[in-house]
């Protein structure tokens, strides 16, 4: 760590602290998770250890194979160039889960840069679903087939018709909507 500089603290996490760090030797400015340890019997947490061999993996920006599976704004590093950056690989996976989840989560994103707010701010599970229900409508077997058969769905969950993403992002371009449906839908 002596390398390092460590600036201020731009995120923190279940499992630790990420702050704004300048590399001494180059000036490069880096990101620097510090982890969380409960005690120090637990040892490092495997969540890290794994966090750092996904990271260890990664050296081109292009990569693929890899699920970072909690894709949100507190983790988009954008630096004075304009490149951007995925930080927290904490629930990262190779392939362990559809890539479906990091386009939604993009959709989202998106959404939230173009509203300049959450698209589903839900303050509970239900609020949260129901909140993406009535944008997107409710699941039903034509449209999501199988839906109506997966454990927690419930036959008695309001019946919403999705709205056109036009009354949704009224200022969004028909690209920009159309980025949308490919993500979210």
């Amino acid at each position: 760590m002596q390398n390092y500089k460590q600036d201020e603290k731009i995120g923190e996490g279940t499992y630790g602290v990420v702050y704004k760090g300048v590399q001494k030797s180059s000036g490069i400015t880096v990101a620097m998770k510090k982890i969380r340890l409960e005690t120090e019997e637990e040892g490092v947490p495997s969540t890290a250890i794994r966090e750092i061999s996904l990271l260890r993996e990664l050296d081109h920006p292009n990569v693929v194979k890899i699920i970072h599976r909690d894709l949100k704004p507190q983790n988009l590093l954008i630096d004075q160039h304009g490149m951007l950056k995925l930080a927290d690989f904490g629930l990262a996976r190779a392939f362990g889960v559809p890539l479906r989840i990091d386009v939604w989560s993009v959709g989202c994103i998106f959404a939230e840069m173009v509203m300049k707010a959450p698209l589903f701010p839900g303050d509970s599970e239900i609020d949260q679903l129901f909140r993406i229900f009535r944008i997107l409508g409710t699941p039903n077997e034509e449209v999501w087939p199988g839906s109506t058969q997966l454990p927690d769905f419930k036959e008695t969950f309001p019946h919403w018709s999705a709205k056109p993403f036009s009354t949704v992002f009224p200022k969004l371009c028909d690209e920009g909507r159309d980025l949308m449906t490919v993500t979210l839908i």
